[in-house]
């Protein structure tokens, strides 16, 4: 019998990523962060589950570098089945919308449905998309370098791209928005898995590394001080960043652990089930319509609540939407089968391989 190669690990964290994603939402769009008194248990608590839920995008990148790093022909067909899911999601929650109240919607956003990279909406799939035509040529690279380089490398992007650039700006790196930040981090989760990092450490003591970025992440937020230097300057949102070295560092910590966890046959099958759905999440979660019309200011009214109200509320919206949003992506798989959809997108892929064979060799 084949042996699964499948991990299972990583998979599940992509699930967790996009639960912390909604939390993310929740706080900002949601209308917490803006409306919790200042310096409050509630204040304290909502930048408490900000701060365990910042790695998310970070997280979701890594992944991707791990996984996709020693393929020699990138499955050009996923790109095009996420740019169509993209497209799908936009053009159907428009139409949802539209069939509520039809001054909510206009023509060209039927029309932005279908140029998800253009239309700009997700910043993430945008950046996303630069990055996956920077993938041949990053594979091959890393495919060149030893194991001893990719280390040093390793240590001189963090250095460099996080510790640097989180205090200068330097690079115009957006603070982690951008996809110059996504290539960076996608080869950091390419040499996570290539040169095994932290392979000798326990992964108790990397959770015991995880548990102290993330106390000095919250202690500077809550209690840091403020300063300007020359150019630069310095306030307690300094280390809440996707650029940031605690968080970029807690994000690198969850891949190496989640990679090591075993799970018995029931959690890989609950894992394969949801895993695959995970990216329209996100799509859902941040249509500008649902954005602009569900999420915004959705939990204002409980921000003076007990921390217990509040966490219940966010969990509970969490996991609801999360589940809604599985169930649809279910649908919409069943959708692209009978139309064939990834049927045609294989058919594309092959074609532009044997045109990558006869005139391209990376």
């Amino acid at each position: 019998m084949e042996k699964d190669k499948r991990n299972y690990g990583i998979d599940f964290l992509r699930v967790l990523s996009m639960i912390f994603v909604i939390i993310l939402h929740c706080n900002l769009q949601g209308g917490l962060i803006s409306n919790v008194p200042p310096n409050s248990i509630q204040y304290k608590f909502i930048w408490l589950l900000e701060i365990i839920a910042y790695p998310a995008v970070n997280i979701f990148a890594l992944i991707t570098g791990y996984v996709l790093y020693d393929k020699k022909n990138v499955k050009i067909k996923n790109y095009l089945n996420l740019w169509l899911e993209v497209a799908f999601y936009a053009f159907f929650v428009n139409l949802s919308f539209d069939m509520v109240n039809s001054n909510m919607v206009l023509p060209k956003d039927y029309l932005y449905s279908f140029i998800p990279v253009t239309s700009g909406q997700w910043w993430y799939f945008t950046a996303y998309s630069g990055l996956f035509i920077m993938i041949p040529f990053l594979n091959k690279a890393i495919a060149n370098i030893n194991k001893h380089n990719f280390k040093i490398l390793f240590i001189l992007i963090i250095i460099i791209f996080s510790f640097y650039d989180t205090i200068s700006k330097a690079f115009n790196l957006n603070d982690g928005y951008s996809v110059i930040w996504l290539i960076v981090v996608y080869i950091l989760g390419a040499a996570i898995k290539k040169c095994d990092i932290a392979k000798k450490i326990k992964s108790s003591n990397l959770i015991l590394l995880m548990l102290i970025l993330y106390f000095i992440t919250y202690i500077y937020k809550i209690y840091g001080f403020e300063f300007n230097f020359l150019n630069i300057s310095i306030n307690n949102n300094l280390l809440i960043t996707y650029t940031s070295p605690t968080i970029l560092g807690v994000a690198i910590l969850y891949v190496i652990i989640f990679s090591r966890i075993n799970f018995n046959e029931i959690w890989k099958k609950i894992i394969a089930f949801t895993s695959p759905s995970a990216f329209s999440i996100y799509i859902l979660n941040n249509h500008v319509l649902i954005w602009n019309n569900i999420m915004c200011g959705l939990f204002t009214k409980i921000s003076n609540k007990s921390t217990i109200y509040i966490f219940a509320c966010i969990l509970s919206f969490t996991f609801l939407f999360i589940i809604g949003s599985i169930i649809v992506d279910k649908i919409r798989i069943k959708i692209f089968k009978l139309l064939g959809i990834f049927e045609s997108t294989n058919n594309i892929q092959n074609k532009i391989y044997k045109l990558k064979e006869k005139h391209i060799k990376i």
